[in-house]
């Protein structure tokens, strides 16, 4: 009497596809983003300008720029690493951000992405080795 591997193999393959389908419904969102909740919030006068942080942190974002922006040897506000890596790896200006008049350089579009859509926060949480905290 041989025995079938057919049902451990439909098992596996079930299970696969609900793993599989279970991620395409937990991962899609289609619902614009940023882009209806933007247009519709009226303008507040205390609202940053794309680009410029806002006035309590601006201290705070402007040391940790100029910190990066030293990291490579040039102050020259161009941060050549990548500062959604904490500096680790180096950046490329095809995947630049633009704040407070430094251009970020990021090492992929993931990180591009994810500086770009909260820059002030990114900014904030960014570790420069060596600088203080």
């Amino acid at each position: 009497m041989t025995t079938s591997i057919y049902p451990t193999t439909r098992r596996i393959v079930a299970a696969f596809f609900v793993l599989t389908l279970g991620h395409g419904i937990v991962g899609c969102d289609k619902q614009p983003a940023a882009q209806s909740n933007t247009a519709a919030a009226p303008a507040d006068a205390a609202a940053p300008t794309p680009g410029h942080a806002p006035t309590a942190n601006r201290e705070t974002l402007l040391a940790k720029l100029a910190s990066a922006d030293a990291f490579d040897g040039k102050t020259d506000k161009v941060v050549s690493k990548c500062a959604g890596c904490a500096l680790g790896m180096d950046g490329s200006e095809k995947y630049t951000v633009q704040f407070e008049g430094y251009s970020l350089h990021l090492c992929n579009e993931a990180c591009r992405k994810q500086f770009a859509s909260d820059t002030v926060n990114a900014v904030l949480a960014m570790r420069v080795p060596g600088a203080k905290p």
